[in-house]
Parts: structure tokens; sequence; C-alpha cells
């Protein structure tokens, strides 16, 4: 009996399977498939973006590019400008929960004498200092440089950073001023 209602469940399954067509991205779409696996009967896929589509148009008719996207936040690691990490986590850390105002384009801390800065290249709308964390960890993350006299110091920027639903670059630096606003 009980194999009877695995197989009217299993028949009940491939019915639905079958009616129910599952719609596969084009090439032109702009996505390919990174990975498949064979799951349960099917196949798993995983879609990411065709590097060769980011210039084409989304459609025929239109002449409109895709714009970048924006939010991958890739840090670039610098050694010129340099902060002692111990000032860029502590700045880091402390980012008061205001509103970020159109000017000045950096906040900084300095202890001693030393100076740890992030700063932003355009206006950004709609964002609070702590929405700044992720991509200034980021930095730290990848962009410690350890030196043979016990420094560790870091210097870096982002150049697709998505904060408050602005793209916009940001520094993680000795300095206030300078981080590309490309």
């Amino acid at each position: 009996m009980l194999s009877k209602q695995y197989l009217t469940f299993g028949a009940f399954l491939a019915t639905i399977v079958s009616a129910s067509p599952i719609s596969v991205p084009a090439p032109e779409q702009g996505l390919v498939a990174i990975q498949q696996t064979e799951f349960l009967n099917g196949t798993l896929t995983w879609y990411g973006e065709d590097p060769a589509f980011t210039r084409r148009s989304v459609n025929a008719a239109s002449s409109k590019p895709l714009e970048k996207r924006c939010g991958s936040t890739l840090p670039q690691c610098s050694t010129v400008h340099q902060s002692y990490t111990s000032v860029c986590r502590t700045l880091i850390d402390n980012l008061p929960d205001v509103g970020i105002p159109n000017s000045p384009r950096s906040t900084c801390y300095n202890v001693g004498g030393v100076t740890c800065c992030i700063s932003w290249g355009k206006v950004i709308d709609n964002a609070r200092f702590p929405a700044l964390r992720y991509a200034a960890n980021k930095v730290m993350d990848v962009c410690v440089e350890r030196r043979s006299n016990g420094e560790v110091l870091v210097s870096g920027q982002t150049k697709d950073t998505l904060v408050g639903g602005t793209c916009l670059y940001q520094c993680l630096s000795n300095r206030a001023t300078n981080c590309d606003s490309s």
C-alpha cells in the first residue's frame, strides 16, 4: 500500500514538472551558465553575467547600452598615503549613526599625529555614516601591509561602492581628499 502511495506521488510530481516549463535565460539576456549540478532528478544551474554582454544593448530596438552595475566593492590597494591599521580600525568601528552630509566628503580620525580617513568621490544621497563601513572593511581585509619594522599599514580604494543608492569611489588612507570621483 505504501509503495502505491509513493508511485502515485511520483507520478503527480512528474506531471507538475512536465507541465511547468522553466525559462532558461538566453545568451542575449546577458547571462551564462556558471555551474550545473544534478539535483533531485533535475539540474540545478547557477547563472552569472556574461562579460561580453555588458556593452550590448538590452534589445535590438534600443541603442541605450547597459549601465555598469555597482556594488561589487572590489578593493584596489595602494602603497602611498598609508595609515596605521589600528587608527583606521578605530575610525571604522566608531562611525556615528548620523546622516552623511553633502560636504565634506570625508571623515577622519587622528591620534598621536597619525590620521586615517574614509573619503568618497560623490555626494551621497540618503545614507548614514555606518554605510561606509562595508567598503572600508573590505580594504582593511585585503590591503594590509606588514612591514619588517613592525608597522602595519593600509591604504586602498573601491571604485564601485554602492552607498545609499549612489555608486562611488571610496578610499581608506591618511588623507581626506583626492578620492577619485569617476
